[in-house]
């Protein structure tokens, strides 16, 4: 099989894979920060609280405490955050309406009303990704699609056992790709709950990892169950080629041996300090550990 013929047919199967999985239910100011535009559900049914952190044996990755002290603080519909110049200069607030299960709704499209905050004036731009936060009310996803009751409880079982490499994270917003590396995962405590952070490229095929593709994930959850709270930051290390391109000749032989090639990108990353990552996984850990999730309205 020639390099484009295996190329076609491992995107066939990724994306049928991509297709096949449960939605992914898985990313402040120059402007002036967004007023509150729709209040959240008056309504909130009980959840389940977030278990204690549980000791493991195995070497459990760092926990980045809650900090305030590392920028402006900038006021959205549902969240708080000091965000550090040199990250960005800010965001806006983006209310999405809620969509519902329907004949014409793929799944990866349910999600209830929840809100989406584009950073402005990124440390980073002309990349893959944009930099966003998004937050989404638990029992609302859960109206919508009982099965992302199943979700919410495997990424609490995450946060509280906190083993030092889950193999998987469930994410917010949907994917219609697949995780093909990550590295450098820790757990990150904000002001009213906790979450879990890595760099991570997704993808349909077995890709180099390059800067215009690798981004900075969050999955986190409140304390009380209600809120959860995801990040996609683009990140970029001087170590990496900058894109895609130049892809491998043997294509079938750099697909056969991935996972080496992966291990070895991701030892030389967690090698490097995280201050020569752009931006600083330093500071955006801190800018995450500010957060204070949940209404914030007049």
């Amino acid at each position: 099989m020639n390099k484009r013929s295996f190329f076609i047919v491992g995107m066939l199967l990724l994306v049928a894979l991509a297709c096949s999985l449960p939605a992914g239910v898985i990313s402040a100011p120059t402007v002036a920060p967004a007023e509150p535009v729709v209040e959240p559900a008056a309504t909130q049914q009980p959840v389940t609280q977030l278990p204690a952190p549980v000791a493991t044996e195995t070497t459990v990755p760092p926990t980045v405490e809650p900090t305030s002290s590392i920028g402006p603080l900038f006021t959205f519909s549902w969240l708080r955050i000091n965000i550090p110049a040199v990250v960005a200069s800010g965001g806006l607030s983006d209310v999405i309406p809620g969509v519902s299960n329907g004949a014409d709704v793929s799944p990866w499209e349910i999600a209830p009303l929840h809100e989406k905050i584009p950073l402005t004036g990124y440390a980073l731009s002309n990349t893959f990704h944009e930099p966003q936060f998004y937050i989404y009310p638990v029992q609302d996803f859960i109206a919508l699609d009982p099965a992302f009751a199943d979700r919410v409880a495997a990424l609490q079982t995450i946060l509280a056992q906190r083993p030092a490499d889950p193999p998987s994270v469930p994410s917010l917003p949907p994917w219609n790709a697949g995780r093909i590396f990550h590295a450098l995962p820790a757990y990150v405590e904000f002001k009213n709950g906790a979450g879990i952070r890595f760099i991570a490229q997704y993808g349909q095929s077995f890709m180099p990892v390059n800067n215009h593709e690798l981004f900075y994930m969050f999955q986190g959850l409140t304390a009380d169950g209600k809120y959860w709270v995801a990040a996609v930051l683009p990140i970029q290390h001087p170590s990496l080629q900058s894109g895609p391109d130049p892809f491998p000749d043997d294509f079938d032989a750099f697909a056969a041996n991935y996972e080496a090639y992966s291990q070895t990108i991701r030892t030389g990353l967690e090698s490097q300090p995280l201050d020569s990552f752009t931006p600083s996984i330093q500071l955006v850990d801190a800018m995450l550990s500010s957060m204070l999730v949940g209404p914030t309205g007049p």
